[in-house]
Order: structure tokens, then C-alpha cells, then sequence
């Protein structure tokens, strides 16, 4: 070997060990696999690398995925006792990985991770902390306290990832396509009884019901994350300048309608209803008055369509809504708010621990009158609010719903700032962000659900669409000034 190819060779693993080490490796494990029965499996290493490899050049596309597949929970894991391993958590450990290393070599100077909301965050973090601490179930408060972190790494990759671009154009087409999938594959599932699409429950006549749960784990949070995707669907609609785009939104749109009706969720419809309001708010301004009669026949089509096409066991479901008494389900969910009642003036600081709600509640009275099983005493509030005053106490709860506060104040400034400059698109999709993000907060109500992706991306977006904002020249917010809404 010349000196020169010696000093380029020398050069290249000094630089690059880590890349030298993962050929390696992938060398050896695919020669390992070819000498056993496995030997099929030999090029899914090679695969597997240059995957990474791709990543670790364009960990933006690791981040698009792992929002793609939220909807894919069911199904984005390995099977049996590895089920928790899933494809989200290698790609995230691997970017977590890339942008550590990223931030070692100075490469990401220009990014900007500032937010309204980090000492906010590093606040209700210690105070689940010491919740934890004092918690006689520490073990699962700790695996909640896991969960918490998580989350906090998703909103700080959103920060670093969502471009411009990717909040106008590539953020909104993902989510939109991964739950129209889902929607799609769950009508599939409906209507020719594929059971990887539906599950069966019990409705208020102790009579199987079949509902669709799409590739998701529970037809309500199936129903949640449509509902999210509802908005974005909207605006869709009211931007595109072509006959062809508001075709394929309002198709789109129906299949999602569908989707939510075949979740037979109540707490679904309620939000459903509340939510189509506001979008209707939201864009009402663009009807004109010669569309007012084209709108009105639309509605009425609509709603005879689902008078006659709506099956009578749907409005069976939504009607128990109101009989406690007789409906088990609906009286378990009353028992959880007096339970949480009696639980949180216990331990009214502190709480009883971050994720032990199921726990407490199992010991209850109210858990012996409802249980069927043995099993059936462990049971989640389906409210995400009362499950964080009930676990981590009020001071907690407070700090939960200044963050709130916050996000729903940064995107209505981001929208009045885009509206001050002309922007209106801009500020018509913060507003369909906004109400994606309020659909969440309402089916928080009737969900236990506070580490959703959907909604810590949510608080990510409304400071991203503020940091836009801020960018147009002459940007920054002022709280005493006049703008146009």
C-alpha cells in the first residue's frame, strides 16, 4: 500500500470510527445469519444500516415517520413479550442519537429550541417527581415519569424539525394521509369483518357490538384522532385553489365521518358535534351569499343521509348517554369523578403518584360494585384532567393548565400577527392547528390520554407558528396594540 492510499485509509478511521465499527458489525451479524436456519434474514442488517445511515443525513424523515405511525399503534410493534418495542422508539433513539451528536460537532447552531414553555415544563416534572417519591406504587410512577419524558424529547425534535415548509405543507399531508389510512382500512374491517380493523364490547343491551378501531388499540382514541384530523381537512378544502384538491378533501372527509360513526363512541359524537362548530366558525367568513343556497342543499342531503344510512344501534348507543342508571358503562365513568373527588382531598398537594389512578381506584368501593372480573377493578378515569389532579395534586394541575394556556395564547397571537401582515393562509391553518389542538383538549374530558403525541406536538406547533409569525419583519407581538382578527 503507497503512503498516500496509508495516509487516506488512516485518515478515514480516524475520522469516521463510527461508521467503521457499524460495517463491522453488520458484516459480522449478516455472516453470523447466513450459517444458521435464519440465513434468509441476512440482508436485513445491510438494510437496516442504510436506513440508519439515511437517517443520520436526514433525521427529518425519521421524525416524519414517527408522526406517520402514530395512528399505526396496534401494529408498529414487535409481537409477544417485545410488544413495547416499536418501530417509533428505534427510529426516536436513533434521531435522539443524531442530534446529540449533531449538537457535539456544533452543527446545529441556528436552531432555535426556545420556548415559552420549558420552565413550565421542568416545573410540573418536579413535581411529579416528588410525587413519585411519596407514592407507595413508586415503580409505576416512575415508568409514568418515563412516559413524561418522552414526551418532553417529541415536543423538543418538533422544535428542531418543523420547518416553514414542513408546518404549511409536509406536516398537514402526513397527518391527514396516516389517519385517512386508518380510517379507510377501518371501514374495510366494518364491513367485511376483518378483525385486525374492529374489536368487539358491549353495548347498553349486554349485546356484542362491533366497532372499528382502524390500526389503532381503542376505538375512542381512534375516534379522538380523527376528530383531530378534521380541521386540517377544512382548511385543506377552503385553500385549494382546484376543483380536483376539494374534491379529494371532501372525499376524504366523508371516509373520516364514516370512521367516527363506526367507532360508536360517545364521547366521539359529542366532541364531533362541538367540533364541526367551531370549524364552521372558523371559516364562515368565506361562504358568500350566493353559496348560502348550495350550503343549505349540501346540509340537507347530509342530514337525510343519515337518517336513512345511520344504523338505528348507533343512536341506541348515543342515547344511553343519559341513562346512568341502567347503563353500566356510564355509571362506572360517574363513580371515577367521585372517587377522584374523595381520592384528591386525601392527598391534595402531592397527589397519590403520576400514573396510579387505575391503582387507587382499584381498591374502591366503586371498583367492586362495577368489576366483572378480577381484572376489571383496574380502571383509567377517561379524563385526563381529573387523572392529573387525582395523581400529582392541585399545584400540578395548575401548572398542566397554564400550559395549556400558553399554547392556546401562542397560537392566537401567531394567527393575529399573520392576519396584521396579510398573511391569511398562513393565519387560516395556525386556526386549523388551533382547533386540532382544542378538539384534544375537549376529548381530554372523556379520555385518559395526557402523553398523546397529537397533543405534545400541539404545544410544539403553537410556539413554532409564533416563532414564524415573529419572523415577518416588524413581527413581534404587541399585547397593547390593535390588530384585525
Amino acid at each position: 500500500m503507497s503512503k498516500n492510499n496509508l495516509k487516506k485509509f488512516f485518515n478515514f478511521t480516524t475520522i469516521r470510527p463510527i461508521e467503521i465499527l457499524f460495517f463491522l458489525f453488520v458484516i459480522v451479524v449478516s455472516v453470523g445469519l447466513l450459517a444458521t436456519p435464519y440465513y434468509l434474514f441476512a440482508i436485513i442488517p445491510g438494510l437496516a444500516i442504510l436506513f440508519l445511515l439515511f437517517l443520520g443525513h436526514n433525521p427529518q424523515f425519521g421524525y416524519y415517520l414517527i408522526v406517520f405511525l402514530i395512528p399505526f399503534d396496534a401494529y408498529r410493534g414487535l409481537s409477544g413479550p417485545y410488544q413495547f418495542l416499536t418501530i417509533s422508539k428505534f427510529v426516536g433513539f436513533w434521531i435522539a442519537i443524531v442530534i446529540l451528536f449533531y449538537f457535539l460537532l456544533n452543527k446545529m447552531d441556528s436552531v432555535n429550541i426556545k420556548s415559552n414553555m420549558w420552565s413550565l415544563f421542568l416545573i410540573f416534572f418536579v413535581i411529579r417527581f416528588l410525587s413519585a417519591l411519596m407514592s407507595e406504587y413508586f415503580f409505576t410512577s416512575l415508568d409514568n415519569l418515563r412516559q413524561l419524558f418522552i414526551a418532553y424529547i417529541f415536543f423538543f425534535i418538533t422544535l428542531i424539525f418543523i420547518s416553514r415548509n414542513g408546518f404549511c405543507k409536509t406536516l398537514p399531508t402526513i397527518l391527514i394521509s396516516s389517519i385517512s389510512v386508518t380510517s379507510f382500512l377501518s371501514i374495510i374491517g366494518y364491513m367485511f369483518n376483518i378483525s385486525l380493523f374492529t374489536m368487539g364490547t358491549w353495548d347498553v343491551s349486554t349485546e356484542t357490538l362491533k366497532r372499528a378501531t382502524g390500526t389503532t388499540s381503542d376505538p375512542n382514541l381512534f375516534s379522538a384522532m380523527i376528530i383531530f384530523n378534521l380541521p386540517l381537512l377544512a382548511h385543506w378544502f377552503f385553500s385549494s385553489r382546484r376543483f380536483f384538491g376539494k374534491f379529494i378533501a371532501i372525499g376524504l372527509f366523508v371516509i373520516n365521518l364514516i370512521a367516527i360513526m363506526l367507532t360508536y363512541s360517545r364521547g366521539g359524537a359529542i366532541v364531533l358535534a362541538v367540533v364541526l362548530l367551531l370549524i364552521l366558525i372558523e371559516h364562515i367568513r368565506k361562504f358568500k351569499v350566493k353559496h348560502l343556497g348550495f350550503v343549505t342543499a349540501l346540509l340537507l342531503i347530509a342530514i337525510i343521509m343519515i337518517i336513512f344510512f345511520v344504523p338505528s344501534s348507533y343512536w341506541e348507543r348515543q342515547k344511553s348517554i343519559t341513562e346512568t342508571k341502567t347503563d353500566t358503562a356510564m355509571g362506572r365513568r360517574i363513580s371515577y369523578l367521585y372517587f377522584g373527588w374523595e381520592a384528591f382531598k386525601e392527598h391534595p398537594i402531592i397527589g397519590s403518584g403520576p400514573g396510579t389512578f387505575s391503582k387507587i381506584y382499584a381498591t374502591s368501593i366503586y371498583a367492586r360494585h362495577f368489576a366483572i372480573g378480577e381484572e376489571d377493578y383496574y380502571r383509567d378515569a377517561h379524563n385526563s384532567y381529573l387523572e392529573v389532579v387525582v395523581e400529582t395534586g392541585a399545584i400540578s394541575f395548575v401548572i398542566f393548565l397554564i400550559i395549556i394556556w400558553f399554547s392556546l395564547k401562542n397560537f392566537n397571537n401567531a394567527k393575529i400577527l399573520f392576519l396584521s401582515h396579510g398573511e391569511k393562509e398562513m393565519a387560516a391553518l395556525v386556526g386549523a392547528y388551533r382547533t386540532s389542538f382544542l378538539s384534544m383538549l375537549i376529548y381530554f374530558f372523556m379520555l385518559s390520554t395526557t402523553y398523546n403525541k397529537y397533543f405534545w406536538f400541539s404545544l410544539a406547533l403553537s410556539q413554532i407558528a409564533l416563532r414564524l409569525a415573529q419572523k415577518i419583519p416588524g413581527g413581534e407581538y404587541n399585547e397593547n396594540a390593535t390588530y384585525s382578527k
